[in-house]
């Protein structure tokens, strides 16, 4: 038994137990990965999955006790590593941050800046990607800090208390019809063209809900990943934009911030997300208190424990 075959077992799960994107996701081949399933099950005696042919349909119960304990060996064999390098420079290590291009761009500049300045010794890397990509890489150690939408507290493997809050905004073209005036509800919004951001990250789904619930249906044009984009189109006049509030600058070029009713849009909030059972090093409490000034490193250490 070695740690690679844990690996392999945790990345199985991870992508639904799909053995080519898994595979893909270990820079290995499927065959290879098979093999070394088989070489474990073996070695324990067990079926860790059940099988249709040659494709896994799912963890048999014994599997799933060996999947759970397969995590917490990897989780453990991560801490050993940052053990040995906060004894090996006690000044510097690398922290990996895994977040969104909105969080990047937007929210964590400042936060990031300030840890830089302090922590100079200290390689920082920011990762971006999906909010399941985020989860993902905290949650197998690829990152050490992940923050990103609400929905990565639903990983049952990562702690993800709350960073901050924040507020959809509404943005239009210069001389929209709506310009001058207050939307005061989603009905004020019903047959305009709209962009906003794809399914899946910066609270789309409840702008969906939201919708739904007010018995609109939204005319979404076009979607995309970031604020940027969505500047961009609405400058160009191809319809309203709908935004995260902490992207939207005080004065646009070729557009301006509607006024609008609060809590029009649900509250929404970005979340810190660690592995269960990590143990991180001093600067990357440091860093999460720059982020989150309210969170502070016992709270954490005793949900992480």
């Amino acid at each position: 038994m070695n740690l690679q075959q844990l690996r392999y077992l945790r990345a199985i799960e991870a992508h639904g137990l799909n053995l080519r994107e898994a595979a893909d996701h270990l820079h290995t081949s499927q065959s290879g990965v098979s093999r070394q399933i088989r070489e474990l099950e073996i070695e324990l005696g067990i079926d860790i999955f059940a099988r249709h042919g040659k494709r896994f349909t799912g963890l048999t119960d014994a599997g799933n006790g060996v999947l759970q304990h397969a995590k917490a060996i990897l989780i453990e064999a991560e801490n050993l590593r940052r053990v040995a390098a906060e004894h090996a420079a006690k000044d510097g290590g690398r922290l990996i941050v895994a977040t969104t291009h909105n969080q990047a761009r937007y929210a964590l500049p400042d936060a990031v800046e300030r840890f830089v300045r302090q922590f100079p010794e200290v390689s920082f890397e920011l990762r971006q990607g999906m909010p399941q990509d985020v989860a993902h890489w905290v949650a197998t150690g690829e990152a050490d800090i992940g923050i990103a939408s609400a929905s990565i507290a639903n990983h049952p493997d990562l702690y993800a208390p709350e960073a901050y809050g924040w507020q959809h905004s509404i943005i239009a073209p210069v001389g929209h019809p709506l310009a001058n005036v207050p939307v005061r509800s989603l009905k004020d919004l019903e047959g305009y063209a709209l962009i906003t951001y794809r399914k899946g990250i910066s609270g789309r789904e409840s702008l969906d809900q939201a919708f739904e619930r007010s018995g609109v249906t939204p005319k979404i044009i076009l979607s995309a990943m970031d604020s940027e984009i969505i500047f961009d189109y609405v400058a160009r006049g191809l319809g309203l934009g709908i935004v995260a509030d902490f992207t939207v600058p005080e004065i646009g070029t070729g557009w301006q911030r509607l006024s609008h009713r609060p809590h029009l849009f649900p509250r929404q909030s970005a979340r810190i997300a660690l592995a269960r059972g990590s143990k991180l090093r001093a600067y990357a409490y440091r860093f999460i208190t720059l982020v989150a000034p309210h969170l502070s490193e016992e709270e954490i250490k005793q949900h992480l424990d």
